[in-house]
Parts: structure tokens; sequence; C-alpha cells
């Protein structure tokens, strides 16, 4: 067994006794949200010291980030500080976080940015759902979100037209969506207005549809 493998054992080893002793401890006498908190947050610790002791092992640096991420959570809930928009997006953007860490630690993992990209814009989506959209604007994001991936991986390799041929047409659609929103509050006012224009501008131009412009005066008739 190398030495790597012991110290993977123990890390393991020892959260399992944490918790697996803290859930016997709860059976017994209930631990309060800040107990649980409190030991989430020395399972972390105890992560880092590991991780600090050996920098060549950064995956466990998942141990104190996925249990200060949790501890984070409980913390702000049970102080009633996170609405109920925020409830729904921190776990995703707390699951995207590591993937985003993984790609900017070693740029050639860029699958990693798929879960990342696709967690962030779904916890964004989450906001728009929950919040105070106008019902035009939430298909016109989903449609540029699925778009991006595409258009950027024709930006990364011109030689993938298909995938910027899918982008166009999903990002088409979405702006046809804003476009239609545009339609109502804007573009039918400006054609009113333009149209009324128009006709003012022509009748000072014109006065009489067929007569000689203004001006000139009409030659007695004989």
């Amino acid at each position: 067994m190398n030495a790597q493998t012991r110290k993977r054992n123990l890390v393991w080893g020892g959260l399992l006794v944490i918790f697996g002793g803290a859930s016997l401890v709860n059976a017994m006498i209930e631990i309060t949200a800040w107990g649980w908190i409190a030991i989430l947050a020395v399972a972390g610790m105890a992560g880092l010291v590991v991780y600090l002791s050996d920098r060549s092992w950064t995956g466990v640096l998942l141990v104190p980030y996925v249990t200060w991420s949790i501890a984070g959570f409980l913390a702000l809930f049970e102080g009633d500080m996170l609405s109920d928009q925020q409830i729904t997006t921190y776990p995703l953007i707390a699951v995207a976080i590591p993937f985003l860490a993984a790609y900017l630690l070693d740029r050639t993992k860029r699958k990693a940015l798929i879960p990342a990209y696709v967690l962030a814009a779904v916890a964004l989506m989450m906001v728009f759902i929950e919040g105070d959209v106008n019902e035009t604007l939430l298909p016109a994001y989903i449609l540029f979100a699925i778009a991006i991936p595409f258009l950027a991986a024709y930006v990364q390799d011109r030689r993938k037209r298909p995938a910027l041929l899918t982008g166009g047409i999903l990002a088409a659609i979405g702006l046809s969506f804003l476009i239609a929103e545009a339609a109502v509050k804007v573009v039918a006012p400006a054609i009113l207005l333009l149209a009324g224009g128009w006709l003012l501008v022509r009748q000072f131009t014109h006065p009489e549809r067929g007569g000689l412009p203004a001006g000139q005066e009409q030659p007695p008739s004989g």
C-alpha cells in the first residue's frame, strides 16, 4: 500500500468515523442545526489539513469544499438570510463551481465546462421562473442558453458548421420571442407614429392629391 492510498484511507475513514459518531449521538440526543454546522466545519478543516500536508493531492480539496458549502447553506438558512430563489440556486451554483475550478486549473479539461455551464444556466433559469419575469423572456433565455455552446463550438473550430447552423437557428428563434415582445410595446407604436407623420408631411407638401405642388397656381380655365 503506497502513501497516497494510505492517506485516502485515513481521510475517508476519518470522515466515516466523524459522521457515524455524530449520527449515533443524534439518535440519542438530537443535534441542532448549528451543531451539524460545527461538525461539517471540523470535517472540512480535517480535509484541508491533509491537503496542506501533501499539495499534490488536489482531489482532497473536495472534502472541505463540500462540507463547508453544506455548512454555509445551513448557516444561511438557519439565519433566515436566503430568499426562496437563493435556496434553489445555491446548491446548483455550489455544484457548478468545482467543475469550473477543474477547468481553470487544467485548461485541457474542457468537458468540465459542460456541467458547470448547464448548472449555472439552470440556476439562472430558476431565478426567472420564481421571479416576476415576462412570459416571452423565459423561452428566449432557454433558447439562447442552448444556442451558446453550439456557437462557442463553432468559434473554437470553424469547421464545425453544423454547430453554427444549430446555434444560429436556436438564437434566431430566441430572438423572435424578443422581437415579438418588442413589436407589441415598441414597433407597433413606432409604425403608427411613422404613418401619421408621413400623412402630415404629405398634407403640407401635396395639399391636393393629383394637383400641382404647393406654391404653383392652377391656370385659368378656358
